[in-house]
C-alpha cells in the first residue's frame, strides 16, 4: 500500500492492479497472481533499506517447520522492491552469508555501495551481536571483524544509523532485559567504544523507531516487557566528532495511544519537513497515520550522504594551500601549547598559596629551570592520570559486558530450563492422568470381578441344590425299580404257584 501525505489517502500499487486485472483476464482466482511474484513470505522484523530507487529488505521472522537441535540454521533472505514498477525480485547472494534473523538494523553508508547489517534474534530466539555488511555490487557478504574488546549486548529490537564513517546503535533488548545504552562502531577500524552522554538518560526500550534528521537523530516509541514509551527523544549529534552526544526530551505522547508502540515505524520527509509514524503494538494491533513537524530544520537539513556528497564534489586542495594548511595547523597547535602552558603556571601558582613565585620546601623561591621542570612533572601527572581513568573506564566497561553477557547467557538457559520444565511437566500431567484412567478402569474391573464371584458363589451353591435333586430322584428311581422287579416276581410264580394259590 502507498499513503499519499498530500491528499491523505491510501491507494493500492498499481503493480498489484494490473496483476489483479490480469488474473481476472484470465481466468484465475482472485489474489492467484500475487502468491507467486508478490514477494516474500509474510513475515515480521525485518529491515527496509532504501538503495537508489529501490527498497532492499532483508530477512524478518516467518513460520518454517521446527528446527531440530543440531540443524543449520537457514540463510538470511534479500529481496529487492523496484518503485518504478513495484516489483519484487529475489537477489541471491555469496560470500559469507548471515544466518536468517529478524529485529535486526540494515544501514546503508554513505557512499552508497554497502549495507551494515547488525544484531537481531535468529530461528531459536538466541540474540545476535555480529556484524556484516553486504556489497550492493556483487551482492557478496562479508563479517566486520571487531577489535575492541568492548562491546555491546547482543540485542534485537533496536535502533541504528549511519553518520560518515560511525555506525550508532540505540537500545534494544534481548530475553531477559532491555537497554538504554548508546555505542558507536567505527566502520574502519572495527572498534565499539561509548560516547560520551550528557542530559537526561532516556529509559530502556526495544521495538522503538528512529529517523536521523542532519545532526539530530529522533526516536519514538517502543516499551519494557511492562509498558509502553510515552516520550518522544532526540540525540544531539552535532559534537559527535568530539565524542559526545547530548539528550533532549522532545515531548510526551499519550499512554496507550499508537505513538506509544513496539514495532511502530518513523520516516523522516524533507519535502514537507515532518515525521511520520505508522502502525505499531501497544495490545493491539494500529493502522494509524501520525506526522510531527520539525522545528527549525532548514538549519540542519542537509543528510549525511548530501554532505558526503558535498566533500567528495569539492575541489582537491593544491600543494601551496596544503602547506598555508599545515603552516596554520602548527600555529594552532603551538597556541593551543602556549595556553596549555599558561594554565599550568596558573595552577601552580595557585597551589603555591597567593598566585606569587612557586616555592620549594623551606620557603626558598624556585628557579626557572625548577619551575619548567615541575611544569613538565604536573603535565606528565595528568596525563598518567588521563590514562589511568581511560584504562579505568575500559575495564569497567568489559566488566559490564562480561556481566551483561552472563546475566544474558542466564536468561537464555532459565529460558531454556523453563521449556524443559513445561515439557517435563506436561509429560508428567499426561502419565498422572493415564494413570488416573488406569485406576479407574482397574477400580471398574473390581467390581466386575466382584460381581462375576457373587453370581459364581450363587450358581455353585443352585448347582448343590441340583445334585441333591439328583440324589433324591435316583433315590425315587431305585425304588420304582425295586417295585417294578418285585411286582414281576410275583406275576411269574410258576406251576406250584398255581397250585398254591399263588
Amino acid at each position: 500500500w502507498v499513503y499519499n501525505l498530500n491528499r491523505l489517502q491510501w491507494t493500492a500499487p498499481a503493480a498489484e492492479q494490473q496483476q489483479q486485472q490480469d488474473a481476472a483476464e484470465n481466468g484465475e482466482e482472485e489474489g492467484a497472481a500475487l502468491l507467486a511474484p508478490a514477494g516474500p513470505p509474510a513475515s515480521a522484523g525485518w529491515s527496509v533499506t532504501p538503495f537508489q530507487d529501490k527498497l532492499l529488505v532483508l530477512g524478518g521472522h516467518f513460520k518454517v517447520g521446527k528446527l531440530k537441535k543440531g540443524d543449520a540454521l537457514p540463510p538470511i533472505s534479500v529481496w529487492l522492491v523496484d518503485l518504478a514498477t513495484l516489483r519484487w525480485s529475489a537477489l541471491p547472494t555469496s560470500g559469507d552469508v548471515p544466518c536468517a534473523r529478524g529485529g535486526h538494523t540494515a544501514c546503508l553508508l554513505p557512499s552508497g555501495d554497502k549495507v551494515v547489517v547488525y544484531g537481531g534474534e535468529d530461528s531459536h530466539r538466541r540474540p545476535i551481536g555480529a556484524v556484516h555488511v553486504l556489497d550492493l555490487q556483487d551482492l557478496s557478504w562479508s563479517e566486520l571483524q571487531v577489535s575492541s574488546k568492548a562491546q555491546p549486548t547482543p540485542r534485537s529490537g533496536h535502533v541504528a544509523t549511519v553518520v560518515n564513517d560511525t555506525m550508532l546503535v540505540f537500545g534494544g533488548g534481548s530475553i531477559a532485559s532491555c537497554f538504554n545504552d548508546l555505542w558507536q562502531l567505527d566502520l574502519q577500524r572495527g572498534a565499539w567504544s561509548k560516547p560520551e552522554l550528557h542530559g537526561p538518560a532516556p529509559t530502556p526500550r526495544a521495538g522503538h523507531s528512529g529517523a536521523l534528521v542532519g545532526d539530530y537523530w529522533y526516536f519514538l516509541g517502543g516499551g519494557n516487557n511492562v509498558k509502553g514509551c510515552t516520550d518522544m527523544l532526540v540525540a544531539d549529534l552535532t559534537e559527535l566528532p568530539a565524542g559526545s552526544v547530548s539528550w533532549k526530551k522532545v515531548c510526551s505522547v499519550p499512554p496507550g495511544s499508537p505513538l506509544s508502540s513496539e514495532g511502530i515505524s518513523l520516516l523522516h520527509t524533507p519535502e514537507l519537513n515532518l515525521l511520520v509514524a505508522f502502525g505499531g503494538y501497544n495490545g493491539k494491533y494500529h493502522n494509524a497515520v501520525s506526522v510531527y513537524k520539525l522545528p527549525g530544520y532548514e538549519q540542519h537539513a542537509r543528510s549525511p550522504v548530501k554532505q558526503q556528497q558535498e566533500q567528495q564534489q569539492a575541489k582537491p586542495a593544491t600543494p601551496q594551500e596544503q602547506r598555508q594548511q599545515d603552516e596554520q595547523l602548527q600555529r594552532q597547535q603551538a597556541a593551543d601549547e602556549r595556553v596549555q602552558q599558561q594554565q599550568l603556571e596558573a595552577q601552580v601558582a595557585a597551589a603555591a598559596g597567593n598566585g606569587s613565585q612557586p616555592l620549594q620546601g623551606g620557603g626558598v623561591p624556585m628557579s626557572q629551570g625548577q619551575e619548567k621542570n615541575l611544569l613538565r612533572d604536573l603535565a606528565l601527572a595528568r596525563e598518567q592520570l588521563k590514562r589511568d581513568l581511560a584504562a579505568a573506564r575500559q575495564e569497567l566497561e568489559l566488566v559490564a559486558g562480561a556481566a551483561d553477557a552472563a546475566k544474558e547467557e542466564a536468561a537464555v538457559q532459565i529460558n531454556m530450563l523453563s521449556r524443559q520444565l513445561a515439557a517435563v511437566q506436561a509429560s508428567a500431567a499426561a502419565a498422572e492422568k493415564a494413570a488416573e484412567d488406569s485406576r479407574q478402569l482397574l477400580s471398574a474391573e473390581q467390581a466386575k470381578t466382584l460381581k462375576l464371584e457373587a453370581q459364581l458363589a450363587e450358581l455353585n451353591e443352585r448347582l448343590g441344590g441340583v445334585g441333591e435333586l439328583e440324589r433324591e430322584l435316583a433315590r425315587y428311581r431305585k425304588l420304582e425299580s425295586d417295585s417294578e422287579a418285585a411286582a414281576a416276581r410275583k406275576g411269574t410264580g410258576g406251576l406250584w404257584g398255581y397250585i398254591s394259590g399263588q
